[in-house]
């Protein structure tokens, strides 16, 4: 046995101490009490008096003390090594850690869950969670026994909380699509907590998501009566308005369940084909992949999906479907799938990663299960993304080509038309696309919606009801453009199709900047492979002009959507189509290719940066002249001399602040606050803030605001946290419309939190989100997010006193910047100051003083004025802790000259300014203040070197 092991405690269930894999033995209830009421107390010292209450209750023996004292002896030499069960503040402490106790750990687990699934992070919710519940075993709400002996508050606070993580869990799992898991679990809660009302109301969403609506119906009929008997009351409004949508027959509204895609509901039930289900739960078992292939309408789908869904409660992060019938060029298969599940790089942060690197990122540490469908026509490019090796994919059944033949020949002419043009449409078709690609046909456009219900009649097109969509197998939709090749008429029916694209994503992009913007998104959204076919038609038929135009107005859903690798490449394919004459259009495509180079970093060549940037100056003259460009195009100019350094950026972002389009005055705001804030002057940030937020709100634009409340957080963190918190809810609201946001924008999402709980005091809270931000980071294999989630961590550990923990985290961050010199400067500033701080609080100031120099040094390296206003604090925490109080009252105002405004709810200031006012007296502090307060910004980040002499 390791005698330098920790304790570990287990309390739900039996009683059961152990140190290194070994199991002790105390015996008697008296001990065996004893020690389970110190677990308790996780660490912490507890009073003689409380722990002679929990061992002997009303009827304690004659001389307490002694009795307690002997027990405390005994219980020692069970738990040696000497040190273990301590004296400590008129009681005694056991050395456990909350974690080693399991009790303790579940009420953990449960509270970072529950924290979690309120923040939106789902993945972070479900690990937690489940974790917990698994923790606490069989018979959620039954009070632990040896709790309840000696601590009946405790026991009963613990049978609650097993409630709620149960409920907690299954929210989360119906939130991530697994609602046959949810309902299981929440049908056991509600057999023995009769009238739970939250866990009722998510059974009901649950048997109505797994399309299960009688039995939702009944489960609200049996909560009624049992709160009526046991209560005496009726149902609440949740229960109730859940009640009469199913009595309308409509699901669950979208924000009372957000359940991604995840698997479609059957819209039958699936009856036979036991056999094939059972090989494919044995070839689950012993390996990651399985194929099913078979001929053309045997119905592989449909029992891959069974399949799914009889084993996606085995996958923690749910099962998905992706079907790759729309997607035609291998090189897009991983960006499918990216899409299929939902996830998004968030179109305001950086998503320019490669496609399967950012599946790589965003899949690694789940566990789901994922179904890909119609994928025989992509068989290689499926093979590289799912294993190492390859796959040759099979000839296709002569037998299938004969039956698609025999069902052609079935056709009327004009049922033969209608199929022959849709087949062109490999992101399936709506009533608009089939008359647009019909017209010029002998087929009316009136009998059009009638041919296609025909052509879903004999199995040539399938129909979503959900979104009124039809779709075809993609062997069949082969044969179809096959056969309308040998008419003469598949150049033509493409024609159609471009034309149609064109004037459909016109239309929607210019929504995308107005209220309508939500609808606009998912429409292009559902027409992006139709769309991406027409733009590919276009550069293949050499039409540079219609090429440029339906790209460029894809270019702001690129963007939004954080597509912009995808805008990149089909930018350029249009650019470089043949033929084109000079024009507006064409140096509009051409700006944003270059911004998109130039924000990407692509490796280009000295030389290239060179030519790039001539060219861009060159544009940038050319774009400021075209005064009738589209408004969201007249901003491309302004950015291209704002990225070369021109003055004469300012103005121009300034001209379109003064405009008369609301939305893009609102856009040069946005642009100004960001420029202002990086040399510190708050005060024209705020105002830019709030003008680019008033626009925005006119013109009805969700995104835009979502990417200006954090900006206003930034600036209200100083003086007013609640506001500060306000903005970020409200920003994380109007987020959620563009989809679920990729594992690196979460984190920075987490860090604005974190930062402003740890101003609040919420200190419990901002280690919750901590550990949420670590999990996501390793999820995301980002070494630099785990840097930076480490540093932040280590700054508040110090703050806590907690040293020894934030000297093993800031080791762990370093190592990591000197194996990696690409880290940012920002990143390195912080763990410098983090670093900074630990050595003062260690007493050790020659180690501040190197650690202080190296931050600075990275702070200046970002050319941003606020990242250096942290690092002067910091330089005057240095100072304070030689004796200079007045260098330090100097530094504090100089860090607020170079933040451009002063704060008052960072704990390190307010510490510090405290102390300053203490040793200095009120007048000489704000003196000392002012002189650093009223340097030019300039003159500040000299005064702020550390490098120029000791502080």
């Amino acid at each position: 046995m390791d005698g330098n092991a920790g304790l570990r405690v287990t309390l739900l269930g039996t009683v059961e101490v152990s140190r290194g894999g070994a199991v002790l033995a105390v015996p008697g209830a008296w001990l065996r009490g004893l020690l389970v009421r110190l677990a308790l107390a996780g660490g912490r010292a507890v009073q003689a008096g409380v722990l002679v209450d929990a061992i002997w209750g009303e009827q304690p023996p004659t001389g307490p003390g002694a009795a307690l004292q002997t027990l405390v002896t005994r219980l020692r030499r069970v738990l040696t090594p000497a040190g273990v069960l301590m004296q400590a503040d008129g009681g005694y402490r056991l050395a456990v850690d909350a974690a080693d106790v399991d009790a303790l750990r579940f009420e953990q687990l449960a509270t970072t869950g529950r924290e979690s699934l309120r923040s939106g992070d789902l993945i972070a919710a479900d690990a937690a969670l489940a974790e917990a519940v698994a923790l606490w075993g069989e018979n959620p709400g039954a009070e632990p026994a040896v709790v309840a002996v000696v601590a009946p508050a405790v026991a009963t606070r613990l049978a609650q909380v097993s409630i709620e993580a149960v409920v907690d869990l299954a929210e989360v799992e119906l939130a991530l699509g697994r609602a046959e898991a949810a309902a299981a679990r929440l049908t056991g809660v509600l057999a023995e907590q009769t009238v739970h009302e939250r866990a009722a109301a998510l059974l009901m969403d649950a048997l109505a998501a797994a399309g299960r609506q009688a039995e939702a119906l009944t489960v609200y009929e049996r909560v009624r009566v049992s709160l009526a008997d046991a209560l005496g009351v009726d149902p609440g409004s949740a229960l109730r308005e859940r009640h009469q949508r199913l009595l309308r027959n409509t699901g669950p509204k979208a924000a009372e369940v957000f359940q991604p895609a995840g698997l479609p509901a059957p819209v039958t039930s699936f009856v036979g084909r036991d056999d094939d289900l059972a090989r494919i739960g044995t070839l689950f078992s012993i390996g990651r992949l399985v194929t099913v292939h078979g001929p053309g309408g045997a119905g592989k789908t449909r029992l891959a999906l069974e399949a799914a869904r009889r084993h996606r409660d085995e996958y923690r992060d749910g099962a998905w479907l992706v079907d790759l019938a729309s997607v035609t060029e291998p090189a897009k298969v991983a960006t499918a799938v990216l899409a299929g599940i939902g996830l998004r790089g968030g179109a305001m942060f950086d998503a320019r990663k490669r496609a399967p690197d950012a599946l790589a990122v965003e899949l690694g540490g789940r566990e789901c299960l994922l179904v890909i469908d119609n994928c025989e026509h992509l068989i290689e490019a499926v093979a590289r993304l799912l294993t190492t090796g390859s796959r040759t994919a099979p000839p296709r059944h002569r037998t299938l080509r004969a039956v698609i033949a025999w069902s052609w020949e079935q056709l009327d002419e004009r049922e033969r038309i209608v199929a022959q043009r849709i087949s062109i449409l490999p992101g399936g078709v709506t009533p608009a696309s089939a008359v647009a690609v019909c017209s010029g046909s002998v087929v009316p456009a009136a009998e059009i919606p009638e041919l296609l219900a025909t052509l879903v009649d004999r199995s040539l097109l399938q129909l979503a009801p959900e979104s009124g969509r039809y779709r075809t197998l993609e062997t069949i939709r082969e044969y179809g453009v096959g056969s309308l090749s040998d008419t003469g008429d598949l150049d033509t029916a493409r024609d159609l199709a471009a034309h149609h694209f064109i004037e459909l994503m016109a239309r929607q992009d210019s929504r995308l900047r107005e209220p309508g913007q939500r609808d606009a998104m998912k429409i292009i959204s559902a027409e992006y492979d139709n769309t991406l076919a027409a733009l590919r038609h276009l550069c293949a038929v050499r039409d540079s002009a219609g090429a440029l135009r339906l790209a460029l107005s894809l270019t702001w859903y690129w963007q939004m959507s954080g597509r912009q690798s995808d805008g990149a490449h089909w930018l350029a394919r249009a650019l470089a189509v043949p033929g084109g004459e000079p024009s507006p259009e064409r140096d509009c495509a051409r700006a944003v290719s270059l911004l998109d180079r130039a924000d990407a970093l692509s490796g280009i060549t000295a030389g290239q940066a060179a030519a790039d940037q001539a060219e861009m100056r060159e544009l940038a003259g050319r774009l400021l002249d075209q005064v009738r460009l589209p408004g969201h195009y007249r901003v491309f100019g302004p950015v291209l001399l704002f990225l070369l350094g021109e003055e004469a950026a300012f103005g121009a972002f300034q001209s379109l602040a003064d405009g008369d389009d609301e939305w893009l005055s609102g856009l040069a705001h946005m642009f100004l606050a960001e420029v202002a804030e990086n040399t510190g002057a708050l005060s024209r940030t705020r105002a830019h803030v709030d003008a680019a937020l008033a626009r925005f709100r006119h013109a009805g634009d969700r995104w835009g605001q979502a990417a200006v409340l954090p900006m206003r957080a930034r600036l209200r963190r100083y003086d007013d946290l609640d506001g500060a918190l306000a903005d970020l809810d409200e920003a994380r609201l109007l987020a959620s419309g563009f989809g679920v946001l990729s594992l690196s924008d979460q984190l920075y999402s987490d860090l604005r939190w974190i930062d402003i709980h740890v101003r609040r005091g919420d200190t419990e809270q901002a280690i919750v989100m901590i550990d949420a931000a670590r999990a996501r980071a390793l999820q995301a294999s980002s070494v630099e997010m785990l840097v930076l989630v480490d540093a932040w961590e280590a700054g508040l550990r110090t703050r806590l006193g907690e040293l020894d923990r934030a000297a093993v985290l800031l080791g762990d961050a370093e190592r990591r910047l000197v194996r990696d010199a690409a880290f940012s400067p920002a990143t390195r500033a912080l763990a410098g100051s983090a670093r900074t701080v630990l050595c003062l609080a260690q007493g050790d100031l020659p180690g501040a003083d190197k650690a202080l120099r190296a931050a600075y040094e990275s702070a200046l390296a970002t050319r941003e004025l606020p990242a250096l206003a942290p690092v002067t604090v910091t330089a005057a925490a240095l100072a304070a802790a030689r004796g200079q109080q007045h260098e330090s009252a100097t530094l504090l105002g100089t860090a607020a000259r170079l933040r451009g405004a002063h704060d008052h709810t960072d704990p390190q200031v307010r510490e510090l300014t405290g102390r300053g006012r203490a040793a200095l007296g009120l007048e000489e502090f704000e003196a000392a203040y002012a002189t650093g307060w009223e340097l030019a910004p300039a003159t500040a980040v000299t005064a702020a070197n550390p490098n120029s002499g000791p502080c």
